[in-house]
């Protein structure tokens, strides 16, 4: 069923459209069939932990080189540049690997394409932060749009 249509105002307040009118169904309609183009929600979500898990391969070894530095030496430059790692990758892990299937859902890749096959995909819920700033990849890499 159709929701009714709101008029936005200042930033946060939202009104409903006078006489009343209903939003465009089909804008919904064939969502869940379009994002299955692109693979059953349990492969493009197992695809996109993968990729992550190979692409933080590099900081990984980064943060092991960093620690045996620090072991060596201790100085604020060598600490601050590994914790700088290690927030990269605890990132990753808390908002995209370590994510459970069931808290993906459909989402754009880039909101302005609207719901064109190539361009839906599951995405974790962090992606809702980023949705005004950024496009993304398959893979769930954000690209910056928006200053």
């Amino acid at each position: 069923m159709p929701g009714l249509k709101r008029m936005k105002g200042k930033r946060g307040e939202y009104s409903l459209v006078y006489p009343f009118e209903f939003n465009d169904i089909e804008k919904r309609q064939h969502v869940k069939e379009y994002v299955l183009i692109n693979g059953s929600k349990m492969a493009q979500v197992t695809k996109t932990k993968k990729y992550w898990i190979d692409k933080l391969q590099p900081n990984i070894q980064d943060c092991v080189f960093l620690l045996e530095c620090l072991r060596d030496g201790y100085t604020d430059n060598k600490y601050q540049r590994f914790m700088k790692e290690v927030s990269h990758i605890k990132w990753h892990i808390d908002n995209i690997i370590d994510v459970p299937i069931s808290e993906w859902h459909i989402g754009h890749l880039d909101a302005t394409k609207g719901n064109d096959p190539t361009n839906l995909y599951y995405q974790p819920p962090i992606q809702a932060r980023y949705r005004d700033k950024y496009i993304f990849n398959q893979n769930f890499e954000r690209l910056r749009v928006k200053a």
